[in-house]
């Protein structure tokens, strides 16, 4: 197929036919060369020899995910160009380990999917075209200066003695000050005051001096008093002779984005039911805790807990009142354990407990009589009163099993036989 090299290059990659010609569309207005990729394949092949400007990657490709072809695209010692994940529903969390990773952007393939792309791409195109002017600002900082003024960036430059002498519109937007209100400031009286500011103000500096550049987050206190998170980059422009050094400061709020983030981070690590730890974050406080206990020769408690005829309520009374009995259990249990051990959901009716510094059975024994005690008390739900019984086996480390699968496993056998003995007991495993 033919291409025009004297355009920007911009490249869909996306293999929904439909979907890249409604994209392919929707982006003619822009002054660029549109092209399809449709496989991550395609896109390492098309990298060998073309530059794109962008590249609009559909997370989900039929031959790998957007994260492998990033890892592929450094693997062959390609340079990663500039890119906005789209993804589907559902997929955020996939969205914020690649704006991690460097994307400039991530859409959701909503129905309002179309209507905000090219406005997107636009966006992206012109942070990348400032960012590019700005790398050019010691020959035309004039030129970047008139560029700065439109970017929704804050944006402001310090002289030699670190004094604000120009600021753009976004920076009054975003810290609340009016222009003349920053001019003559110096910005660490902008900071919140934390303690560690004096040693990282020292090593912003440093690094300016030797590499000229410095970037990272920062935290920053608005006219308002609110305190909010940003991504700075800084830039030292050396003058020319008889003309001081200027620092450039780009800076966005990045607030939302973290507060994403750590969202979807809690919602990968917990049960959505019953805001307990799930499978994945309890494996992983297993794994810690018998790793702490064979450095300091010490036990691993474990209890595996099942309800009892749950299926039943759920037939009876419905799946609401089902979910009404598991949240108020969930309570009713985590209220008598330790803040050190864990309570968590790995599905359906089934818990478990882990215990530090379980040395025997007797751990086990106190904790299992709270646990037992709060059944078979009712549970009053919209649906009615439930009562309902518990079956327990435990096991303890290193004394059961030796790894963290094995002890699950142990517990999980004890709980079987309560099951069998006629349940709403305890048993540990081996006994």
């Amino acid at each position: 197929m033919s291409h025009d090299e004297t355009r920007p290059l911009i490249v869909v990659v996306e293999d929904d036919s439909g979907i890249a010609a409604l994209e392919k569309e929707l982006l003619e207005d822009l002054d660029c060369e549109i092209m399809q990729a449709v496989t991550g394949k395609d896109v390492l092949t098309l990298l060998a020899t073309r530059k794109p400007v962008l590249l609009l990657l559909d997370y989900s490709l039929p031959d790998m995910t957007g994260i492998e072809l990033l890892e592929s695209i450094a693997a062959q010692g390609l340079i990663v160009p500039p890119f906005i994940v789209t993804t589907g529903a559902g997929d955020e969390y996939v969205a914020v380990e690649l704006m991690r990773r460097g994307a400039l952007n991530y859409l959701i393939k909503d129905r309002d999917f179309l209507q905000k792309l090219p406005k997107a791409v636009e966006r992206a195109l012109a942070e990348l075209k400032l960012k590019q002017r700005l790398a050019e600002v010691e020959k035309k900082l004039r030129l970047a200066a008139q560029v700065i003024e439109v970017t929704n960036e804050g944006v402001y430059v310090t002289d030699s003695a670190h004094h604000i002498i120009e600021v753009n519109p976004a920076c009054e937007r975003i810290l609340g000050y009016r222009r003349d209100e920053l001019i003559g400031r110096l910005p660490q009286t902008l900071l919140p005051g934390h303690a560690d500011e004096p040693e990282r103000a020292k090593v912003i500096a440093e690094t300016l001096e030797t590499q000229g550049q410095w970037q990272g987050e920062l935290s920053m206190r608005r006219k308002s008093g609110e305190v909010f998170t940003g991504w700075f980059n800084i830039a030292k422009i050396k003058g020319e002779v008889g003309i001081e050094s200027l620092y450039v400061t780009l800076f966005s709020d990045i607030s939302t984005v973290k507060a994403t983030g750590e969202h979807l981070n809690y919602l990968a690590h917990h049960d959505p039911l019953t805001r307990l730890p799930n499978r994945l974050l309890f494996n992983a406080r297993l794994n810690h805790s018998i790793g702490r206990a064979q450095r300091i020769k010490g036990g691993v408690g474990l209890l595996f807990l099942d309800l009892d005829h749950f299926k039943e309520v759920n037939d009876r009374l419905g799946h609401a009142a089902g979910d009404d009995l598991l949240r108020t259990l969930a309570q009713r249990m985590s209220a008598v354990l330790r803040e050190e051990d864990t309570l968590a959901r790995l599905g359906g009716d089934e818990f478990v407990v882990l215990m530090e510094d379980a040395n025997g059975s007797d751990d086990l024994q106190r904790v299992v009589a709270q646990l037992l005690a709060l059944f078979p008390h009712p549970v009053t739900t919209p649906d009615g009163v439930i009562n309902v019984t518990v079956s327990i086996g435990g096991a303890l480390y290193p004394i059961d099993a030796e790894s963290a699968e094995g002890l699950v496993e142990c517990a999980d056998k004890a709980m079987y036989a309560v099951k069998q003995a006629g349940r709403h007991a305890f048993r540990r495993y081996g006994t």
